[in-house]
């Protein structure tokens, strides 16, 4: 049961954190370039998004340190 609630965890925060990189990304892009520019930061976003999917400990650091 542990297994699953921490698998569902992950996969949750895995979809969130490239979901919201892209978004970012994409919005940014759009309102300053248009959607070239759309396309190419919404990619750089989904990188960044894949990084910090893959180190969550370090994705919160670096969130924690950026609000105080």
């Amino acid at each position: 049961m542990l297994n699953k609630v921490k698998l569902a965890i992950q996969i949750l925060w895995t979809g969130s954190m490239l979901v919201l990189g892209t978004t970012i990304g994409a919005s940014y892009g759009f309102s300053q370039h248009g959607i070239s520019g759309a396309v190419a930061l919404g990619f750089v976003g989904l990188c960044i998004g894949a990084l910090a999917a893959a180190a969550p400990d370090m994705a919160l650091e670096v969130l924690a340190s950026g609000l105080w």
